[in-house]
């Protein structure tokens, strides 16, 4: 995701019951950011069976994703083949991309190595995550309130099958959600409720919305990328203060 752009998905509640990720923070921030992508690169992945989310798993298990390197051990984890120690290690240490001595780059590598096992090991236990998004001057979250359907759409480039986001601290690894579609709206019934959240979006006012998901796939994107594909459980929106937005 990119720095100052904003991704979100909403939640297509049932009856308002579900609930419907982030950007900056610290040096490892999400910049959360919509992209386009080549389609030929994810119409494979809507073809396939892949790996679903367990429902019963408790939301508050998930784990945050807030830095690049954590995406990239999930990708590593879920990717078919042997681990690619050497690009783990050149992604983690600009010292051992640095070095030329092989005899010091054995050694960079043996003290690397248990790092990188400890993190594939906690990816591999932790394809259930949570990702936050949050507005930002000039991004997009959510649509004006459509009357009609009284919903509030969510933009396109954040549920579109060309959508991804991604890390600044490593942005060569990228998210993309194979059930977008089901959360291209954000339906809110009540007029009060409505009426709060449209001058929220009118008003470029801090919203962030919390996705909760599971990892399906790995695979490789354009450039050198690696793509996680994952699956949205749950996605809630909250104002500046942390407040759901669907609340009175």
């Amino acid at each position: 995701m990119k720095k100052g752009y904003l991704v979100i998905g909403c939640v297509l509640l049932a009856a308002l019951a579900g609930g419907c990720g982030e950007q900056k923070k610290k040096g490892a921030t999400p910049a959360a950011g919509p992209q386009q992508q080549d389609k030929a690169a994810s119409a494979p992945v809507a073809q396939r069976t892949l790996a679903q989310a367990d429902p019963s798993v408790p939301l508050a298990s998930y784990i945050r994703l807030d830095s690049g390197n954590q995406l990239m051990f999930m990708y590593h984890a879920l990717a078919s083949g042997a681990v690619d120690y050497e690009k783990i290690a050149g992604e983690m240490s600009s010292d051992y991309r640095r070095v030329d001595d092989g005899f010091k780059r054995q050694d960079m590598m043996a003290a690397l190595k248990p790092r990188i096992d400890d993190g594939l090991a906690k990816a591999k236990a932790g394809r259930y995550f949570v990702y936050v998004y949050e507005v930002s001057l000039g991004s997009k979250v959510l649509e004006q309130y459509d009357f009609n359907a009284k919903s509030f759409p969510v933009d396109q480039s954040i549920w579109g099958p060309d959508a991804y986001s991604y890390f600044n601290d490593n942005a060569r690894y990228h998210i993309s959600y194979t059930n977008g579609e089901a959360f291209r709206e954000l339906k809110v019934e009540d007029a009060e409720i409505a009426r709060k959240i449209e001058a929220l979006v009118t008003g470029y006012k801090p919203i962030k919305a919390i996705v909760h998901a599971f990892a399906q796939e790995a695979s490789p994107g354009q450039h050198e990328t690696g793509k996680v594909y994952a699956q949205i459980v749950k996605i809630k929106f909250t104002d500046g203060r942390g407040q759901d937005l669907l609340a009175k």
